[in-house]
This record gives C-alpha cells, structure tokens and sequence, in this order.
C-alpha cells in the first residue's frame, strides 16, 4: 500500500476542516498509519498551514505527481454542495474528473465522514450520484446525506463528525467557572450581513440580562474575518483574540465561555466536545445533521431569522435549568468510539490491500 492523498478543504484557514485533517492524521495513526505516509494539497495562504500533520503538497507538478503516485484518496468534510455563488457547479465537475481518472487508474476511493448538500441544482445532484457511484466506501456523518446516498441506490454508513476523534485531546474546563463571555462565530459564507446583525441585537439582549459581554471568534480566517471586524466596528462589540496557527487552539479558546453561539458547524461541535453551553445557528443541512447527531434541544437550534425571545429561551436552557443540560446529550465517548471504529474498519480495507466492497 503506497501514500494515501487526503482531500479536503485544508490550508485555507478554516479551523473546522483543519481539525478534521488533524482527526484524521490521529485516527488512522491509531490503526497504524504514520503520519508520514499522508498528503494532502494545501491552500494558497502558507500562514495557514498546520504544522507536523502528514505533507502538505503545493498545487501544480509536485500536486500532480503527489495524486499519481497514491494509491488511496480519503475525502473527508463537506465537500458535495453546489448552493456557493464562487464555486457553483465548478468545484463537483473538478472532483468527479478526479475521482474518475484515479479509479481508471487503480486507486482507493474513500468518502469519510462527508456531507451531503446543499444541491440546489439538478446537475450538482447528478455529479453527485455519479461522484458517489465511483467511490469504494462511503460514511457520511448525517442522516440527511444518509438519506440522499440510499434514494440514489448507494451502500454508505453513518458515523459522527471526525473531530469526535480528538475528545482525548481536548482540555476541559471547570464547567462552573465561566469567563463572563458569550462567543458569537460568524458565518459569512452561509449568512447575509443584515441577517448576522440581526442574531447579534438579540443576543445583545441576552448578554444584558445575564450581564455578560459578547465578543466576536471567527474561525474561518480567510472568510469570516472581514465580516467580524465590520460587525464589531459597527455594532460595539469586541474581537476575540486571534486564533493561532495550530487548529486545537480552537477548543482552549472556546473553554471557559459561558455560551458559545455559532454559525459555524464546528464552532458548535469544539463547544459540544467540551461540554460548553451552546446555541448552533440553523441555516445549513449539515447544522441540523449536527444538532440530531447530538441530541440538540429544540430550543438551541436558531433559526436565523432569529427573534429575541428564541435566543433568551435558548440561553434560558443552559443559564437557569439548573441541571447540567449537556447530561441529556448523545454521550461525546460513545461518538468517539463510533467515530473510531468507523475508521477502524476503513483502516483495515486499505491496510490489507483488499478492493473494498463498491457501493452499487
């Protein structure tokens, strides 16, 4: 078995994803994969580049002989949407060339732990099926994306998010030791401007009435940044300090907060792994996957044409319930252990060189 070229949004500054390739390097070096034996193509911006985890490989020659010369490609995250202005129906027509020529080629297909959605298109649901037909293993990590593979005739498995993977890692706090903040993570990708103000007045109403102070994490550098800097500029409110260059800072920043509220699938993942109060903003398909994985209360799903009195009967759950909320989760170590025994057995197939079951 040769170098295995792992594909995913990484490089670019997302904290989300740059856990899932940390998740990932960690799992399978769990069922005996150096990391060394892992590449993956990085993003333009080296400043975002996390350190010690696999190769990272530049776009261009050296990508190219990096993909010829794998045996397997591991797709992880959300990469199957056509609903992004920038990226539209572009970005499924270069991975099913891909996938299409590494098949033709000999080599693995692996779809783990991906999402499905939003295809708003009926040409991004067809790349879709025809991406997903070629694959060897699919596991998706939501029901929805469950159900799109098994109405297209597809053989796939649900597992949970990868970052479970890294619960061992992850520092917990004294969770009635709060720091007197409310950390609201943007989303620029997914909601409007008008739409991000409007969520952050209401919340503005329940920071008053606990007396806390809100401060603003993006954690897609490359997106969310600018957005957050223009919210605070314009609204009063305070930036967090900025992440640094290793993605598990992630989690010793969100820690202490009293109430995480995130648009960010894993801003509100970093918060269910730590065992922090939590709202999840619920304007894509892969938030709701998240908060049904996790046994989310109704009340801490925010539409995000939000009114004032959701998000206080939101907070309300966590700040005046009494009883540790998160006790009624799905348990972190049981999705953990999911999570890994998912790998496990894709660890397995490729480890032995065995053409894995195909998905028709």
């Amino acid at each position: 078995m040769g170098n295995i070229l792992l594909r995913g949004y990484f490089g670019h500054g997302n904290w989300g994803d740059e856990i899932l390739l940390r998740a990932l390097v960690r799992g399978f070096g769990k069922n005996g994969f150096p990391k060394e034996r892992f590449h993956y193509w990085r993003g333009r911006d080296r400043s975002f580049q996390p350190a010690a985890i696999g190769h990272s490989i530049p776009r261009g020659i050296k990508g190219i002989a990096a993909w010829a010369s794998a045996s397997a490609m591991v797709f992880c995250g959300g990469i199957f949407y056509d609903h992004l202005p920038d990226f539209k129906i572009r970005r499924l027509q270069h991975i099913f060339l891909m996938v299409r020529i590494s098949r033709l080629l000999g080599k693995k297909i692996v779809m783990l732990g991906v999402s499905i959605g939003p295809l708003v298109t009926p040409e991004g649901r067809r790349l879709t099926r025809k991406i997903l037909e070629l694959a060897h293993i699919i596991r998706v990590r939501d029901r929805l994306s469950h159900d799109f593979c098994r109405k297209a005739g597809l053989n796939c498995r649900q597992m949970p998010d990868l970052s479970a993977i890294l619960l061992p890692d992850i520092p917990l706090a004294d969770k009635a030791l709060g720091n007197g903040e409310i950390l609201f993570i943007p989303c620029a990708s997914g909601m409007g401007y008008q739409t991000h103000v409007k969520i952050l007045n209401a919340l503005t109403a329940v920071a008053r009435r606990y007396r806390f102070r809100i401060r603003l994490m993006p954690i897609h550098m490359n997106v969310d940044t600018e957005l957050a800097h223009r919210l605070a500029d314009q609204m009063g409110f305070q930036m967090a300090p900025a992440l640094s260059a290793d993605p598990m800072d992630l989690f010793n920043r969100l820690k202490d907060a009293e109430l995480i509220v995130s648009a960010r699938l894993h801003g509100g993942w970093a918060a269910y792994l730590l065992g922090r109060p939590l709202l999840q903003i619920d304007h894509h398909t892969k938030c709701r996957g998240f908060a049904e994985t996790i046994g989310l209360p109704g009340k801490c799903l925010i539409d995000p044409f939000v009114e004032t009195v959701d998000l206080e009967a939101g907070a309300r759950l966590w700040f005046e319930a009494g009883d540790d909320l998160s006790g009624d989760f799905t348990s972190r170590r049981a999705l953990e252990k999911q999570a890994m025994l998912a790998l496990a057995d894709v660890a397995q197939n490729l480890r032995a060189g065995q053409k894995p079951m195909d998905t028709r």
